[in-house]
């Protein structure tokens, strides 16, 4: 893995913070998860040391794949840490938090000001939230999880499955463009309304990116919702991406990092352009993931709004094709010529 100095768009000064995305293959599945992890140290002359970890990694119907984690990579350009499906977060050197292979070592603890925790009786009881809109966040010090099912998190997954080995989220297509000219060697890749933008090498097509050979390039990826998102909540102690294609490995991941500094977990929803309305796709995928959390750990408390989206999951389990296509985000990209991306990140 190389560390790299990189620029926020907006910043006149190299970013302090490089984030690690750890992409795995999950065992009879091909699905990939990511895990990004904020580095408190600044790195020089573009790259530093590589670093060679493994973990078990964890499938679904609760079976356990011990294979090492198939990749190392890195997320730069945004001071985060995220993950789709397996997600292990914290402001630590990788190797601090994953030292050995298939061995989870105890990671360092977070800023006391940043720690919440509630006390019931004699113990800790954790919480997890939805927020169907990124406005209805209520809990900051929260572990949280980035949900853009159409489309910009399954592109995420869909890249590092390729072998892209970093992905720079830009808040804006004027800012990716204008990274690209700093970075001339990643791909430039997004969206202005489902469509790519003039000069773009790739638009925003997860079964493009499951096709694409990269030769080992990294790539830039400005959406207009979700990289956005991801920009926002830049400021955030421990940040995943989550899909509906790794939904179980990231709750496992955002349960084992909230318990380990006494956090609860949000899953926040990038929902419509501008963040104004519910879109469905994205609270199904909240729900998928708040249902393989509280499946995972019983004692996982629930709010309202994470009770809400898991009913709705539990009842579209079975058809999340069809349930894609029917939200409005999902006929506008069949309407466009997009349908086997809906069907794709079902």
């Amino acid at each position: 893995m190389h560390i790299k100095k990189v620029y926020n768009g907006d910043a006149p000064v190299w970013l302090q913070h490089a984030i690690t995305i750890i992409a795995t293959l999950i065992a009879a599945t091909a699905i990939s998860s990511v895990a990004w992890t904020q580095m408190e140290n600044q790195v020089d002359n573009n790259q530093a040391r590589s670093e060679k970890n493994g973990s078990v990694l964890e499938g679904f119907d609760d079976r356990l794949d011990e294979g090492g984690y198939g990749r190392t990579l890195e997320l730069s350009g945004v001071r985060v840490k995220a993950n789709a499906e397996e997600a292990l977060v914290t402001p630590a050197r990788l190797g601090e938090l994953l030292p050995e292979r298939h061995t989870r070592s105890s990671p360092p603890p977070l800023p006391a000001h940043n720690i919440g925790v509630r006390v019931h009786g004699q113990g800790k009881s954790m919480r997890i939230d939805v927020a169907l809109l990124p406005s209805l966040i209520r809990d900051t010090d929260s572990v949280f999880v980035i949900v853009d099912i159409l489309r910009a998190s399954s592109s995420i997954v869909a890249l590092l499955q390729r072998g892209v080995p970093a992905i720079v989220p830009a808040a804006s297509v004027e800012q990716a463009r204008g990274l690209r000219q700093r970075l001339p060697d990643h791909l430039l890749c997004g969206e202005v309304d489902g469509l790519p933008p003039p000069g773009f090498d790739y638009g925003n097509s997860p079964v493009e990116f499951a096709a694409l050979d990269a030769h080992g390039r990294p790539a830039i990826l400005a959406t207009s919702n979700g990289t956005r998102l991801l920009n926002q909540v830049s400021e955030a102690s421990a940040v995943l991406v989550g899909a509906l294609l790794n939904r179980e490995a990231v709750a496992r991941s955002v349960l084992a990092l909230a318990r380990d500094h006494s956090r609860d977990a949000t899953v926040v929803c990038a929902a419509s352009p501008g963040g104004r309305s519910i879109a469905l796709e994205d609270a199904l995928g909240a729900g998928a993931i708040a249902e393989a959390a509280l499946r995972l750990d019983d004692s996982l408390q629930p709010t309202d709004a994470a009770r809400f989206v898991r009913a709705a999951f539990l009842a579209r389990r079975d058809d999340l094709a069809q349930a894609l296509a029917s939200a409005r985000h999902g006929a506008e990209l069949i309407e466009a010529g997009f349908e086997t991306d809906v069907e794709y990140c079902a």
